[in-house]
């Protein structure tokens, strides 16, 4: 068990609560399964808005306000293609994941403290994915799906839901939230 993860998910004990597990997430730079689509997509993207900033700037009479308007998409455009997996691999370093007798937590520290956790005893579904013994995710809840895209490109305030993301073993934490849930 990660002992600094252990310490962030006492912090968040209720109760009688223990902890079954704690973990953190792979540290780096990842890519997800939705990076198949939004990869081609920001490059796309990125490469028009450079392309019209340029146009613009070639020009002699452009107002200057297309050359800002234009700036503003190629800042957005130069985010998607590289700046959100800095963004991603700086919010995973700071991210602590928990299975307690009662639930499952996740606490992360970036751009503030969030706390998001779900009951185990509320039945609902848990979706574990990659290798059994490798790195993998567990993802909790009924949700809606966020397509293929990946996690960080939904809406602002959009519920992205609970999920356990790159951590060693997904299969032996599912076993523990399951063996968890039976006890209850």
């Amino acid at each position: 068990m990660d002992v600094e993860a252990l310490q962030r998910i006492q912090q968040e004990r209720m109760g009688s609560e223990t902890v079954v597990w704690a973990g953190r997430p792979a540290a780096g730079l990842r890519f997800r399964s939705g990076d198949v689509f939004a990869v081609p997509f920001s490059l796309l993207w990125c490469g028009f808005a450079i392309f019209w900033e340029l146009s613009v700037a070639a020009s002699p009479k452009a107002p200057p306000f297309m050359l800002v308007f234009g700036g503003f998409f190629v800042v957005i455009g130069l985010y998607m293609v590289v700046g959100r997996y800095f963004v991603d691999s700086y919010k995973r370093s700071k991210t602590y994941y928990g299975i307690t007798n009662q639930r499952a937590i996740a606490v992360c520290e970036a751009f503030g403290r969030k706390v998001v956790s779900e009951s185990l005893r509320t039945p609902g579904t848990i979706s574990t994915s990659g290798s059994p013994g490798g790195l993998g995710s567990l993802t909790f809840g009924n949700r809606m799906p966020q397509g293929n895209m990946p996690k960080g490109f939904a809406w602002p305030g959009v519920d992205e839901g609970l999920s356990f993301d790159f951590i060693q073993n997904p299969k032996r934490v599912h076993e523990l939230i399951v063996n968890a849930q039976q006890a209850l």
